[in-house]
């Protein structure tokens, strides 16, 4: 009674302002959060991000499986209502927005800060995939699914070159910044996550997933260009040239010796 109490006297001011409070209050919540972000050492950024897992892990571990589905309908209720309210500038205006906050967070954390937050992530992952049931699997697979099948069915091809460009930006960032040691973590989460996910999804899970890989790289290949089609079967000459020879290397020195 006392929390949907407090929750009815949390929102309730946000369900009467106009659109244009909502943003100057959002954008004066992003300053603040950024300015204090900026000044924190790396033992208040430690303390922050414990706290907040400890808080958000009391409230997933108090929730009962009624109130879990129910905080996820309402998510993605939330969310549905909000992306078709949203005209197409205002997404990409979202969308931009959160790329930048993205950029400055991550452009202003040390290399200590960055590793722990990493860590901190995989931790977290790790003990939330461990909590979680078979049927919240589940519903969490399906909803990121979900999510990412509207998020691409509603994309023109621009918005698509856009996102590819800005995930292989990111990504070849990311390579460029990390050391051997972290390289070969991730290299070894990355087998590992897909181990785990290989040997617990069923035979029908497996078929629409090789499906939408099939179909996700027949649309990569046709949104290509012939020039980078070209490019890439001179490296696939060269590189299966550079095997031949090094083969014909092998067997001249094995007749020779």
């Amino acid at each position: 009674m006392g929390k949907s109490l407090l929750r009815r006297v949390y929102y309730g001011p946000r369900a009467a302002e106009t659109s244009q409070q909502r943003e100057a209050r959002l954008e004066e919540q992003r300053l603040r959060s950024a300015e204090s972000r900026a000044a924190e050492t790396l033992e208040q950024y430690a303390s922050r991000l414990v706290l907040t897992r400890l808080r958000i892990g009391e409230l997933r571990a108090a929730e009962t499986a009624q109130e879990y589905q129910s905080r996820l309908e309402g998510q993605r209720q939330r969310t549905a209502e909000s992306r078709a309210a949203e005209a197409s500038e205002q997404r990409e205006t979202r969308l931009e927005d959160n790329r930048m906050r993205a950029v400055e967070s991550r452009a202003s954390e040390t290399s200590e800060q960055r590793d722990y937050r990493l860590e901190q992530l995989r931790q977290r992952n790790a003990e939330s995939r461990a909590a979680e049931t078979s049927e919240q699997r589940e519903t969490r697979l399906a909803d990121n699914r979900l999510r990412m099948a509207e998020s691409r069915v509603a994309e023109s091809s621009d918005q698509r070159d856009s996102r590819l460009e800005g995930q292989r930006q990111r990504t070849a960032e990311s390579r460029a910044a990390e050391s051997s040691g972290q390289r070969e973590i991730r290299v070894e989460d990355n087998r590992l996550r897909m181990t785990e996910s290989r040997a617990a999804e069923s035979s029908d899970q497996r078929d629409p997933r090789l499906e939408g890989q099939r179909q996700r790289t027949a649309e990569s290949r046709a949104a290509e260009s012939s020039g980078q089609r070209s490019k890439d079967n001179v490296k696939e000459q060269l590189n299966r040239g550079q095997r031949n020879h090094l083969g014909s290397v092998r067997l001249d020195w094995r007749i020779t010796e």
